[in-house]
């Protein structure tokens, strides 16, 4: 949870279980198994922070760093293609009589469709993390305790 604003999780009491399923076993569902939940000052300054870290998935290029998301896991993986298709029979529709996609495929086998000006979370060096790390803790900063921009400077 980085360095963010967080708070204990109520429904847990913080030790990150709560009552037995035979599919996670006691882990808390509203922390994830953490102990720790976003404040709502802390979980703006996520979304904030998650913004800075993803960019429209038709400026990816070969190389880069994606996060795919599968239905049980989620992991960086690199890029090997990058496709925009515009086809009046596949993807999404433009608004100007053709449909439009991105495809991007990546090494083990992962790939994905996306619409162009979809925002997906790219990889980067720690260098970068940190920098933006130090943004979104700026900008939590500014914010009320409700999660809301001040009306006048502190």
């Amino acid at each position: 949870m980085d360095q963010l604003e967080t708070m204990t999780c109520s429904r847990c009491g913080g030790s990150g279980h709560f009552s037995y399923n035979q599919i996670h076993g006691t882990r808390c569902y509203g922390c994830n198994g953490t102990g720790k939940k976003y404040t709502k000052r802390g979980a703006a300054a996520a979304k904030f922070l998650s913004d800075l870290r993803s960019i429209p998935a038709e400026q990816f290029k070969v190389g880069d760093l994606i996060l795919y998301q599968g239905i049980s896991h989620s992991k960086f993986v690199r890029i090997t293609s990058v496709e925009v298709s515009r086809a009046k029979d596949q993807g999404c529709y433009s608004g100007d009589g053709e449909y439009q996609q991105v495809k991007i495929q990546c090494e083990g086998g992962y790939g994905a469709y996306y619409r162009p000006g979809n925002l997906v979370r790219k990889g980067c060096g720690a260098e970068m993390k940190s920098e933006q790390l130090r943004q979104a803790l700026a900008f939590q900063a500014t914010l009320t305790k409700n999660g809301t921009p001040r009306k006048r400077a502190t």
